[in-house]
């Protein structure tokens, strides 16, 4: 075997066959940058965040040109993402993003998001799977909206019993089902009505 054989022999390196020297040397630096990493977890993710608020900007710019470049290999990627996650990881991350647009207070783990087989509130069998969202969803609810996404504060509920009580107060709910109670009076006596017409005529 001559020199230049050898200096392209294949190399193995943890579960990884490389058989150009250029490679092989950038791979072993991966595995001991990885190393120094894992080793330092809190100083680099320190660091990781000093750099972040230095290039705020920068770094945000450079992520819409390599989003608007490959949108729909992007758009691929995290549906594909997504089918292999579990339905509280998926209400883990949609309820991560609104705390974010909403700005407050997020403290779970998707070990907090218990999804009941039932809604407590109006007894509609949960959906969790594929499929487009419909009344029926499971849905993470804040008890009290203020308080944010924290352990305590939390519990899934359906998406239609969510729209109901959003942004209205136990007053207000009160005085529509005591509206809907005497409309369904009212409907009783004109439905009574109708026949006693019926009857005479």
């Amino acid at each position: 075997m001559n020199d230049d054989s050898v200096n392209s022999a294949t190399s193995f390196s943890g579960s990884a066959i490389i058989t150009d020297k250029k490679a092989a040397s950038k791979f072993k630096a991966y595995l001991r940058e990885k190393a120094w990493k894992e080793a330092n977890a809190e100083r680099y993710k320190a660091v990781k965040a000093l750099y972040y608020e230095k290039n705020k900007e920068r770094i945000k710019k450079r992520e819409r040109e390599r989003y608007a470049k490959n949108k729909e290999r992007h758009r691929e990627v995290c549906r594909a993402y997504r089918k292999t996650l579990s339905p509280e990881k998926k209400m883990w991350i949609g309820s991560k993003a609104r705390a974010q647009k909403l700005g407050i207070p997020f403290s779970i783990e998707a070990s907090d998001i218990v999804i009941p087989i039932t809604c407590p509130v109006l007894g509609l069998k949960l959906k969790t799977g594929a499929g487009p969202y419909c009344d029926a969803s499971a849905a993470v609810d804040r008890i009290i909206p203020e308080r944010g996404y924290v352990p305590d504060n939390i519990v899934v509920i359906s998406s239609r019993a969510n729209r109901i009580k959003n942004d209205a107060s136990i007053d207000e709910l009160r005085a529509v089902v005591e509206y809907t109670e005497f409309l369904a009076m009212r409907i009783c006596q004109l439905n009574q009505k109708t026949k006693n017409d019926k009857s005479i005529h």
